[in-house]
């Protein structure tokens, strides 16, 4: 097969396998420059229709799929995308796998998908995998299997185990291999196999802006199977444990599982555990704003980004689009015991912090990174929880626990896929 090695080489995605909080990268020969989208050929004469914008709830049909032989798609300027706001397309072609790097099974998932810098979208196709285990995607793996630090705390070889990981995978390659690294980074998975043969989830992640921006694109796979008899299964470790993490993501997947280890947080006054989440994607909000109205009073610190908290805000109906005013809004919504803590972050702006009862707002300033070296923001908000958890089960003070938490998301953007230096070196 011929393809254009000059588009090849200017051109790439980026492609992150992800199951729950967890990503590995994949190298594949296309991507998106803000303001541009791609052309899929007609069968006939090569010329192309544009991709038009599309939703997970409105997708557009793509234009007919190219032969192997045709030329590959090419990129072209894009009228209607401004710089603030680009649109960046996936392609899904069944005629020429190799090409593309990723792999789906269904032709109802040949459609374009589309969403702005900085969002996430559920691929909405069935089954279809955004990119399968087969020995050229493993081959194409520039930083496989890296354990984000989401699920990650570096809290030294003796703390093996501290973290526990309940999810579920499929029974395939990258599955094996996403419990073999938690595994060897000291996580004691709770894995549930699918028993229908469902893949394990993966996501798409389009690197736009020399790696300032990232836009994802997510099959939940096997991930969507987790219920909650799987969690009463393993009911041992949620007794014992001391802190919930949650992806917002599980509350689309399992809202009862979500809302009965809400519940858990206050079931034993001699052992009371502290609910931490993050609101993951606009889309959570968007979509499961009665599920979160309903654990909220048991929310201890609730993390996101701005326009994960601008969605929230919208879905409350909040009459304000301030951060500062949102976070205090959130703060004081209703608890049942305790102080909760809301946690926004916006790049490479101040982190906002407010918490119940405190009219005051908290911002933490951000050291500034040469724009040179940021490579891949993708994984930086999973790091800056990560590294928040790490400190706050040492039980450091909250301002150490959050520039803990801005060096590990500092750390994650100057590399390539969601990796991290062998030395810990903040102090």
């Amino acid at each position: 097969m011929k393809t254009d090695d000059n588009l090849f080489n200017k051109y790439y995605m980026n492609l992150h396998r992800r199951s729950t909080a967890k990503r590995w990268q994949i190298r594949s020969v296309y991507a998106q420059r803000p303001n541009f989208q791609f052309q899929a050929p007609s069968n006939s004469q090569g010329s192309s229709n544009a991709a038009q914008p599309a939703s997970p709830q409105n997708p557009v049909q793509a234009a007919p799929r190219p032969a192997r032989t045709q030329a590959v798609p090419a990129p072209v300027n894009n009228p209607s995308s401004s710089s603030s706001a680009s649109v960046v397309g996936v392609r899904v072609d069944y005629n020429c796998p190799d090409r593309f790097g990723f792999f789906p099974h269904h032709k109802s998932c040949d459609k374009y998908y589309s969403c702005e810098n900085g969002t996430a979208i559920l691929k909405v196709c069935g089954n279809g995998l955004v990119f399968d285990d087969s020995d050229s995607t493993r081959e194409n793996c520039a930083y496989p299997f890296s354990v984000d630090c989401g699920e990650r705390t570096d809290l030294g070889k003796d703390k093996n185990g501290i973290a526990s990981f309940l999810g579920c995978i499929g029974n395939d390659y990258f599955g094996k291999m996403m419990e073999k690294k938690a595994k060897s980074d000291g996580v004691k998975v709770l894995y549930v196999m699918d028993e229908h043969g469902t893949a394990t989830g993966t996501c798409a992640v389009l690197i736009t802006d020399k790696g300032e921006n990232r836009s994802l694109c997510a099959y939940l796979g096997a991930a969507e199977k987790l219920t909650k008899e799987h969690l009463m299964r393993n009911f041992y470790h949620v007794e014992k444990a001391k802190i919930f993490y949650l992806a917002g993501h599980l509350i689309s997947v399992t809202p009862d599982s979500v809302i009965a280890l809400a519940k858990q947080t206050l079931a034993d006054k001699f052992n009371e555990k502290t609910l931490m989440l993050n609101l993951g994607a606009p889309y959570v909000s968007e979509k499961h704003i009665n599920v979160l109205n309903e654990i909220m009073p048991n929310i201890d610190y609730l993390f996101g980004n701005n326009e994960e908290f601008l969605a929230f805000a919208k879905a409350k109906k909040y009459s304000t689009t301030d951060l500062k005013e949102i976070a205090k809004l959130i703060a004081n919504e209703p608890k049942i015991k305790g102080t909760r803590f809301v946690i926004i972050t916006q790049g490479s702006k101040p982190v906002i912090v407010a918490k119940t009862g405190v009219n005051k707002v908290d911002e933490f300033s951000v050291p500034a990174i040469d724009p040179k070296k940021i490579i891949d923001t993708n994984g930086a908000g999973d790091a800056f929880t990560g590294g928040f958890i790490a400190y706050h089960i040492l039980k450091k003070p909250f301002e150490e626990c959050i520039r803990c938490a801005i060096y590990c998301a500092g750390e994650c953007i100057q590399r390539l896929g969601c990796t991290f230096p062998k030395e810990f070196k903040f102090k």
